[in-house]
This record gives C-alpha cells, structure tokens and sequence, in this order.
C-alpha cells in the first residue's frame, strides 16, 4: 500500500507494510469562501459583541495591527487589505498605521519574509516591525494576571489608540484553540510573560488539553487582555489545508472568538476507532514544519488530549521536513533542550521515532528520541513488534482534533 503525506512544500510517499490495519484520520475543513475579500469586509462592518472597525478607528492617531509569524500558514495578505481599507475610510493616516508581527518567543522574521507574511505593496506603504520579546525597551508592563504572571507587553501595542488582532484559529496544544486573546499573549508579549503562562501546561492533571478551551491557560489570557489599555478588536479566520479563508470571525476578543473556536471544533473533530499501536503523524507541510520545534504540534494532536491516540505501550512516528532544523527555541529562554521540553509527551508512548533529513540525529539520541531515514523504514521497525498493527495516519495533524474511545 502506498499513499502520500505532506511533507514541507512537496510531499513524502510513504510505503505501508501490507499486514497493517491502516486509519487515515484527517479533518475536512470545507472549501473556501467564494469571495474572502467581501466576507472579511463584512464581517469588519458587522463585528461580533463590538462597534464596527471603522467606528472604533474614527479619530485614532496610532493604530497597530498584529498579524501572525512564518510559522502559520494565516492568509494576511488576503486579511490586510480589507482591514487597511476600513482604517484609511474612518481616516486614519498612513503614517499611523504600523503592522507587528507577533513572533513571541520565535526568531525574528528576516525581511523577505516580512514582505510575504504582510505583501509587497502593504510592506511598501506601512511600517512592519518584529515584535522584540526580550528587549525590555519595546515592553511595558501593565499589571498581573489572576495567578501572578507579570504582563509585559510590545509598547507599540499599549501606547496604541486601537489593536486590531489578526490571526487563523485551529486546534492548540494548551490554548484549546489559537485566536483571540492569544494575538497578544504570547505573540507580543515580553518573555517572562511568556515563559509564565506556558508553565500552565505543566499544572498536575493536565487540564490544558488540545480542542479544550475551559482550561486555566485560556482563562489567564482572558483575564490578561483587558489590562492592554488599547481597545481592542479581532479578525480571526478559518483556513482549509489549501490555506483558504473558510470562515471569517471579528469583533470583542471573547466574544467572536468564541465562535470561531466552536465552528473550528466541528470541522476538526475527527472520530477515531480506538488508540493504535503505531502512529504516524506529519506537521501538515510547510509553514506547520518548518522546524521540529513547531513539530510539537503534530505530536500534541497525539498525546495531549483526554484520551491519546496511541497505547501507552504503541510507537509514534513524527514525520517533516524542519528545514529549520530543532529550531531556535531551543536553548532560547523557554526551552532547554528536546528532552527535557517533550518529556511529558514521550511519557505517553513506547518510542517516538523522526523521519526528516535535517534534525541532527545526535540532539534526538541524546533527548532518548529515535530517528529513521524514511517514514517506510520507521513503519517497518515499529510495526514489527505487532502481529496485526494498527497504524493510525495523521496527515493533517495540527489541524485535526482526534476523538478516540478507550480501549475496552
């Protein structure tokens, strides 16, 4: 049996051993909007639990955008041109606009992929800045959250007249769902801010969970985002695996965002028959794997949710290109290394084994991780311990929230 995966911008044929019981599971978030350009307009002029974006602006001297970071495959040159429209119709002035992408504690963004992440000829009108987390001089620090997190964030943002929080929603390893209040946690936040609300994945019991959005770590966002003296307003979408807009949701950052993440949850829940013996999941091409660090995404859609999809005595196989490598977190301030970061995932599973040709195999030896040369000769190996395997497939993996029954 042979069938493909997603694999950086191309895709990896994967040969299947043909005794294996095989279970592609992979959410159908629907074709895209006819005209997103019309539905992103009005979903601005007929906002969610908020005056429309155009009233919020009239008489704003400094406005900011926050758009998302090379990591996420978010359709913001289709999304700003309608935003900037609506800003420059309520006259807001060209040289009050600036665009931050909110790269929280990833690398900064190089500025060829500035110019795709906003377009050409926005990048050739407004300023597009790097959010700088660690720098204390672009960070101001607006209070506390409910459980003592100081919350530091981009000055550009707190000295704003308006926000305007860009962004796609999908599946989230602790947030329950991307989006909302989360454009500005951790996306511009400063990094002790950061580092203190992802200790929240780490509270006994595990109540930050993947497609769950009552968790601690979403009530802490929540509760933070109204400390940001900017008014704040909302454009999230929702994006198909052709990185189409589907859906469109603006307004008050609770409220519409909301929303979005109980639409998101119908499209990416899938139904699975039982936890496997062997899965094996992909980051969805690129931007999803850009680096195994960003691969944590595909795993969590595994491990962390209320029941995982392996067996705790199955293998895990965490197919990608990360042609970044490990990435540059890594060592930066949130993480260590590989191990110690993944530790609570690994827990879950026999062995996790990658299949990509730029992770050094000597960082995954070292964090107790496996490596194969092709996702065949992982299947292989994984496989043999079972006279029967059943292989669950993930080729969309951090969009798809899997729903599995325990074992009987």
């Amino acid at each position: 049996m042979i069938r493909s995966i997603p694999f950086g911008e191309s895709s990896l044929v994967v040969r299947f051993p043909d005794r294996v019981e095989l279970e592609w599971v992979e959410p159908d978030y629907g074709p895209g909007a006819a005209d997103p350009a019309g539905l992103l307009g009005e979903r601005l002029r007929n906002p969610m639990g908020a005056r429309p974006l155009a009233d919020l602006a009239r008489g704003a001297k400094r406005v900011v955008v926050v758009i998302e970071d090379i990591t996420r495959p978010t359709p913001s040159p289709a999304m700003l041109p309608p935003v900037l429209e609506e800003l420059r119709g309520a006259g807001v002035e060209t040289g009050g606009i600036r665009l931050l992408v909110g790269v929280g504690s990833h690398r900064i963004m190089t500025d060829a992929e500035l110019e795709a992440l906003a377009g050409r000829e926005v990048c050739s009108r407004y300023e597009v800045l790097n959010h700088q987390a660690r720098d204390p001089g672009h960070l101001i620090l607006v209070g506390h959250s409910p459980r003592g997190i100081p919350v530091w964030i981009n000055r550009l943002v707190a000295e704003s007249d308006l926000c305007l929080l860009t962004g796609m929603v999908k599946p989230h390893n602790v947030a329950g769902y991307s989006g909302g209040y989360k454009g500005y946690f951790p996306a511009v936040a400063g990094l002790e801010t950061i580092v203190g609300l992802h200790a929240l994945q780490q509270l006994p019991g595990e109540p930050c969970r993947l497609g769950e959005m009552d968790n601690p770590f979403r009530a802490e966002l929540e509760a933070m985002g109204p400390l940001v003296p900017a008014t704040t307003f909302i454009l999230n979408v929702i994006v198909n695996g052709r990185k189409q807009v589907v859906e469109a949701f603006a307004g008050d950052a609770i409220q519409a965002h909301r929303a979005a993440a109980a639409v998101t949850e119908k499209r990416a829940t899938v139904r699975v028959s039982r936890p496997a013996d062997v899965v094996l999941t992909c980051g969805a091409g690129y931007p999803s794997d850009i680096s195994l660090y960003q691969g944590i995404n595909a795993l969590a859609s595994v491990v962390r949710v209320k029941q995982p999809l392996v067996k705790p005595e199955g293998e895990v196989i965490l197919a990608g290109e990360f042609r970044e490598g490990l990435g540059a977190e890594f060592g930066g301030g949130r993480h260590k290394d590989l191990g110690t970061a993944w530790a609570s995932h690994m827990r879950k599973m026999r062995r996790l084994t990658v299949v990509s040709p730029n992770v050094p195999a000597e960082a995954l030896e070292k964090a107790g991780i496996g490596r194969a040369d092709s996702a065949a000769e992982a299947l292989e190996v994984c496989c043999r311990r079972f006279d029967r395997p059943h292989v669950i497939v993930m080729p969309q993996a951090p969009y798809t929230v899997g729903r599995a029954a325990p074992p009987a």
